[in-house]
């Protein structure tokens, strides 16, 4: 059964709150700065963002494509555990000149919207 079939057997807002307070509490090691942040989600609003960042139940449904981010970083981050047991490895290593990406970061990529990519690399990194 997919995912979103047993998505919706729960209340939205109730899984938009879950999906952003794991993503706060996932990549604040990440981004080198509020705008990088804000990047990773797709640009909400400060207010918006704010909220969030201080784990306030989310008060309406976020989007699809919200969503979608916060389920693609947060794998990228359970597959960077799997990689590294250090955190502090992992959370530098997506900072680093990358070859694979053309000499930038993974965090680079993601930050201009390539996290479908940037997950397809590192899950294949976990499989080596």
């Amino acid at each position: 059964m997919p995912m979103k079939d047993n998505l919706n057997q729960h209340d939205p807002i109730e899984v938009s709150g879950v999906a952003l307070k794991g993503f706060i509490e996932n990549v604040d090691r990440w981004p080198r700065n509020h705008q990088e942040a804000k990047c990773l989600l797709g640009k909400p609003s400060d207010q918006m963002f704010k909220e969030w960042q201080q784990n306030q139940k989310a008060q309406e449904t976020i989007s699809e494509e919200i969503f979608e981010r916060t389920s693609y970083v947060m794998d990228i981050h359970k597959a960077l555990r799997t990689i590294f047991e250090d955190r502090q490895r992992a959370d530098t290593w997506i900072k680093k000149p990358n070859e694979y990406f053309c000499g930038d970061s993974a965090l680079d990529v993601i930050l201009v919207g390539r996290l479908k990519e940037a997950r397809q690399y590192i899950d294949y990194q976990c499989q080596i």
